[in-house]
Protein backbone atom coordinates (compact mmCIF):
# COMPACT_ATOMS: atom_id res chain seq x y z
CA UNK A 1 0.00 0.00 0.00
CA UNK A 2 0.92 3.48 -0.81
CA UNK A 3 0.63 6.05 2.47
CA UNK A 4 -1.15 9.69 1.73
CA UNK A 5 1.19 11.61 2.75
CA UNK A 6 1.38 15.29 2.51
CA UNK A 7 4.30 18.01 2.28
CA UNK A 8 3.47 21.96 3.95
CA UNK A 9 4.78 25.10 2.20
CA UNK A 10 3.85 28.46 2.84
CA UNK A 11 1.34 26.62 5.58
CA UNK A 12 -0.43 25.09 2.31
CA UNK A 13 -0.54 21.38 2.33
CA UNK A 14 0.51 19.73 -1.01
CA UNK A 15 0.45 15.79 -1.77
CA UNK A 16 3.98 14.33 -1.72
CA UNK A 17 3.63 12.73 -5.34
CA UNK A 18 3.98 15.88 -6.69
CA UNK A 19 7.66 15.72 -5.20
CA UNK A 20 9.01 13.23 -6.91
CA UNK A 21 9.13 13.95 -10.42
CA UNK A 22 7.63 12.00 -13.38
CA UNK A 23 4.80 14.99 -13.83
CA UNK A 24 4.48 13.28 -17.25
CA UNK A 25 3.08 9.69 -15.87
CA UNK A 26 -0.56 11.91 -14.48
CA UNK A 27 -1.35 13.06 -18.21
CA UNK A 28 0.19 9.97 -20.55
CA UNK A 29 -2.98 8.15 -21.30
CA UNK A 30 -3.94 12.35 -22.83
CA UNK A 31 -0.56 13.10 -24.18
CA UNK A 32 -0.92 9.67 -25.99
CA UNK A 33 -3.89 10.64 -27.72
CA UNK A 34 -2.92 13.41 -29.26
CA UNK A 35 0.96 12.81 -30.13
CA UNK A 36 0.78 10.37 -32.82
CA UNK A 37 3.34 9.65 -35.50
CA UNK A 38 6.78 10.78 -35.34
CA UNK A 39 7.77 12.99 -32.81
CA UNK A 40 10.04 14.46 -30.24
CA UNK A 41 9.57 14.58 -26.41
CA UNK A 42 11.44 17.38 -24.87
CA UNK A 43 13.06 17.77 -21.32
CA UNK A 44 11.64 14.23 -20.47
CA UNK A 45 14.78 13.95 -17.32
CA UNK A 46 14.69 10.06 -17.46
CA UNK A 47 14.36 6.88 -19.41
CA UNK A 48 10.79 5.82 -17.34
CA UNK A 49 9.34 9.23 -17.92
CA UNK A 50 9.63 9.64 -21.77
CA UNK A 51 6.63 9.60 -23.91
CA UNK A 52 6.52 5.71 -25.39
CA UNK A 53 7.66 5.86 -28.74
CA UNK A 54 8.67 9.62 -28.62
CA UNK A 55 12.12 10.81 -29.73
CA UNK A 56 13.91 12.01 -26.82
CA UNK A 57 15.47 15.36 -26.05
CA UNK A 58 17.52 15.39 -22.70
CA UNK A 59 20.72 17.35 -22.49
CA UNK A 60 21.87 15.28 -19.07
CA UNK A 61 21.48 11.98 -21.49
CA UNK A 62 22.22 13.11 -24.73
CA UNK A 63 24.31 17.11 -24.75
CA UNK A 64 24.12 16.88 -28.74
CA UNK A 65 20.32 18.91 -28.86
CA UNK A 66 18.48 21.06 -26.23
CA UNK A 67 14.85 22.67 -26.20
CA UNK A 68 16.61 25.23 -28.03
CA UNK A 69 18.61 23.03 -30.46
CA UNK A 70 16.26 20.03 -31.90
CA UNK A 71 17.24 17.27 -34.88
CA UNK A 72 16.74 18.45 -38.65
CA UNK A 73 13.39 17.94 -40.09
CA UNK A 74 9.39 18.31 -39.09
CA UNK A 75 7.42 16.47 -36.81
CA UNK A 76 3.86 15.12 -36.12
CA UNK A 77 4.08 16.70 -32.32
CA UNK A 78 6.29 18.10 -30.02
CA UNK A 79 5.55 16.65 -26.04
CA UNK A 80 7.01 18.35 -23.31
CA UNK A 81 6.16 18.02 -19.68
CA UNK A 82 7.74 20.32 -16.60
CA UNK A 83 10.44 21.71 -18.78
CA UNK A 84 9.66 24.78 -20.28
CA UNK A 85 9.63 26.41 -16.40
CA UNK A 86 13.59 25.64 -16.94
CA UNK A 87 14.33 27.02 -20.13
CA UNK A 88 16.13 30.16 -19.62
CA UNK A 89 15.33 31.27 -23.35
CA UNK A 90 12.65 33.80 -23.51
CA UNK A 91 9.55 31.32 -23.47
CA UNK A 92 8.21 33.15 -26.47
CA UNK A 93 11.10 32.25 -28.83
CA UNK A 94 10.81 28.72 -27.57
CA UNK A 95 7.63 28.26 -28.32
CA UNK A 96 7.95 29.90 -32.13
CA UNK A 97 10.90 27.55 -32.93
CA UNK A 98 9.11 24.56 -31.62
CA UNK A 99 6.44 25.34 -33.45
CA UNK A 100 8.38 25.46 -36.90
CA UNK A 101 9.24 22.21 -36.07
CA UNK A 102 6.03 21.02 -36.45
CA UNK A 103 4.33 20.17 -39.22
CA UNK A 104 0.81 21.85 -40.36
CA UNK A 105 -1.69 19.79 -38.78
CA UNK A 106 0.74 18.73 -35.93
CA UNK A 107 0.38 18.92 -32.20
CA UNK A 108 2.16 20.82 -29.44
CA UNK A 109 1.36 19.07 -26.66
CA UNK A 110 2.66 21.08 -23.24
CA UNK A 111 2.18 19.93 -19.69
CA UNK A 112 3.14 22.89 -17.38
CA UNK A 113 3.65 23.65 -13.56
CA UNK A 114 0.19 25.64 -12.39
CA UNK A 115 0.88 28.84 -10.60
CA UNK A 116 -1.42 27.79 -7.51
CA UNK A 117 1.39 25.30 -6.29
CA UNK A 118 3.42 28.01 -4.49
CA UNK A 119 6.26 26.05 -4.31
CA UNK A 120 7.21 25.57 -7.99
CA UNK A 121 7.39 29.56 -8.55
CA UNK A 122 10.91 31.13 -9.16
CA UNK A 123 11.17 32.52 -6.39
CA UNK A 124 10.67 29.67 -4.41
CA UNK A 125 12.28 26.53 -6.62
CA UNK A 126 15.32 28.05 -8.13
CA UNK A 127 15.22 25.18 -10.40
CA UNK A 128 12.78 27.58 -12.25
CA UNK A 129 13.13 30.00 -14.17
CA UNK A 130 9.08 30.96 -15.46
CA UNK A 131 5.83 30.88 -14.02
CA UNK A 132 2.76 30.34 -15.94
CA UNK A 133 -0.31 32.47 -15.98
CA UNK A 134 -3.79 30.47 -16.87
CA UNK A 135 -4.54 31.57 -20.54
CA UNK A 136 -0.86 32.95 -20.79
CA UNK A 137 0.07 30.37 -23.45
CA UNK A 138 -2.76 29.44 -24.53
CA UNK A 139 -3.05 32.58 -25.64
CA UNK A 140 -0.52 33.38 -27.03
CA UNK A 141 -0.50 29.94 -29.39
CA UNK A 142 -4.26 31.38 -30.24
CA UNK A 143 -2.88 34.87 -31.24
CA UNK A 144 -0.68 33.24 -33.62
CA UNK A 145 -3.49 31.87 -35.21
CA UNK A 146 -3.42 28.28 -33.78
CA UNK A 147 -6.41 25.75 -32.66
CA UNK A 148 -5.91 25.28 -28.72
CA UNK A 149 -7.28 23.83 -25.39
CA UNK A 150 -6.06 24.49 -22.30
CA UNK A 151 -7.02 22.68 -19.19
CA UNK A 152 -8.03 24.00 -15.41
CA UNK A 153 -5.60 22.54 -12.68
CA UNK A 154 -5.15 19.18 -12.02
CA UNK A 155 -4.73 16.45 -9.42
CA UNK A 156 -1.35 17.42 -9.72
CA UNK A 157 -1.00 21.12 -9.50
CA UNK A 158 -0.35 21.17 -13.27
CA UNK A 159 -2.54 22.15 -16.57
CA UNK A 160 -2.54 21.00 -20.10
CA UNK A 161 -2.20 22.97 -23.08
CA UNK A 162 -2.57 21.29 -26.78
CA UNK A 163 -2.51 23.49 -30.34
CA UNK A 164 -3.01 22.40 -33.32
CA UNK A 165 -0.64 24.00 -36.17
CA UNK A 166 -3.13 25.73 -38.43
CA UNK A 167 -1.64 27.03 -41.92
CA UNK A 168 -1.04 30.74 -41.00
CA UNK A 169 1.08 31.86 -38.20
CA UNK A 170 3.70 34.30 -37.43
CA UNK A 171 7.18 33.13 -35.88
CA UNK A 172 9.26 36.22 -34.17
CA UNK A 173 12.24 36.69 -33.01
CA UNK A 174 13.22 39.34 -30.77
CA UNK A 175 16.42 40.71 -29.69
CA UNK A 176 17.23 44.46 -28.46
CA UNK A 177 16.99 45.76 -31.70
CA UNK A 178 13.37 44.73 -32.40
CA UNK A 179 11.55 42.07 -33.81
CA UNK A 180 11.32 39.88 -37.08
CA UNK A 181 8.11 37.82 -38.48
CA UNK A 182 10.14 34.95 -39.45
CA UNK A 183 6.76 32.92 -40.43
CA UNK A 184 8.01 28.97 -42.27
CA UNK A 185 8.13 29.55 -45.85
CA UNK A 186 7.74 33.30 -45.86
CA UNK A 187 10.31 35.71 -47.15
CA UNK A 188 11.66 37.97 -44.44
CA UNK A 189 14.15 40.86 -45.08
CA UNK A 190 17.24 41.30 -42.76
CA UNK A 191 20.61 43.01 -42.54
CA UNK A 192 19.99 44.87 -46.37
CA UNK A 193 19.53 41.20 -47.73
CA UNK A 194 16.16 38.79 -48.49
CA UNK A 195 15.80 35.16 -47.11
CA UNK A 196 13.40 32.54 -46.58
CA UNK A 197 12.89 30.87 -43.52
CA UNK A 198 13.45 26.80 -43.91
CA UNK A 199 12.36 25.97 -40.39
CA UNK A 200 16.25 24.69 -39.29
CA UNK A 201 18.29 25.43 -36.32
CA UNK A 202 21.08 26.97 -37.94
CA UNK A 203 18.78 29.38 -40.04
CA UNK A 204 17.40 30.47 -36.76
CA UNK A 205 20.23 30.96 -35.26
CA UNK A 206 21.43 33.15 -38.56
CA UNK A 207 18.01 35.24 -38.13
CA UNK A 208 18.26 36.10 -35.07
CA UNK A 209 22.11 36.90 -34.90
CA UNK A 210 21.39 39.97 -37.92
CA UNK A 211 18.78 41.17 -36.26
Amino acid sequence: MTPLQFITFNSKQYPIHETIGGASLWIRPLAQYYCVGTGLDIGYSKEKWMLPGAIGIEPSIDPHFDAMRLPKGQFDYIHSSHCLEHVKENVYNVLDYWLSKIKVGGILFLYLPHKDQEYWHPENNRKHVHQFQPGQIGGYLEKLGHKVWESGCDWNHSFVVVAEKCEQQHLMVTSEKGATDITHSKTIPYSGDTKEYDGSQEHYNLIKGNL
